[in-house]
């Protein structure tokens, strides 16, 4: 079946949702869906029916661009809980208890799914650390960040700190994905590689695309 989802103000940026079937048969929260838009807004729908007109539970403005730090003098001061800059990117835990929010600003805003009250705000500390893409690690509290400074930062969400970063690319990363078996998969642009990486024992494989061939 084909549903439509609108933005009054602006187009959507993102979306997502989640379905966890523990969640279901323990009785707790129906399994929902998580759109961001340019113009700030985060909304939080109800998909446990899609028999019926789909039920907008909640939406918050998470950001503004009027909202930038005025006493921002170094990247560890970039911790501010709501969004100045345009966001690319949103994720939920596989718990289903955290949404995490990212884009141009430089910084991860950790929310509750059942308010979408603010938690924790996360900057990557690096001026060129614009947020493109991240994705949770299967049955885990890890995320992994794509970001424009070549690195994949991964941070534990519910320490509220970076564990790790993995090197490689030569240029901003735009996308990253984590599979099923438990590797990670990274999409550079502008370096034209593809790296796989594996999480268990810490190594990779680059792929690089065909050079053109001059005629």
């Amino acid at each position: 079946r084909r549903v439509l989802f609108r933005s009054q103000e602006n187009a959507i940026t993102t979306l997502l949702d989640l379905e966890n079937n523990n969640m279901l048969s323990s009785g707790n929260k129906p399994p929902f869906l998580i759109t961001v838009s340019k113009d700030f807004i985060m909304t939080k729908y109800d998909i446990s029916n899609l028999d019926q007109r789909i039920k907008k539970v909640k939406q918050i403005k998470i950001g503004d661009h009027s909202f930038k730090p005025v006493n921002l003098q170094t990247e560890h001061d970039n911790n501010s809980l709501e969004h100045y800059k345009n966001l690319t990117t949103v994720s939920i835990s596989p718990d289903g208890k955290t949404i995490v929010t990212g884009g141009q600003d430089r910084k991860l805003l950790i929310w509750s799914s059942e308010t979408l009250n603010p938690i924790k705000a996360i900057p990557t500390k690096d001026r060129k650390g614009e947020i493109e893409s991240m994705s949770f690690r299967n049955n885990s509290d890890q995320l992994f960040v794509a970001c424009k400074d070549y690195k994949i930062r991964v941070y534990n969400v519910k320490q509220f700190q970076q564990m790790d970063t993995l090197f490689g690319h030569q240029g901003p990363i735009t996308d990253v994905s984590v599979l099923n078996m438990e590797r990670c998969v990274s999409v550079g642009s502008y370096d034209k590689s593809l790296m796989l990486w594996k999480l268990q024992d810490e190594s990779r494989l680059v792929f690089k695309l065909p050079q053109k061939v001059k005629s």
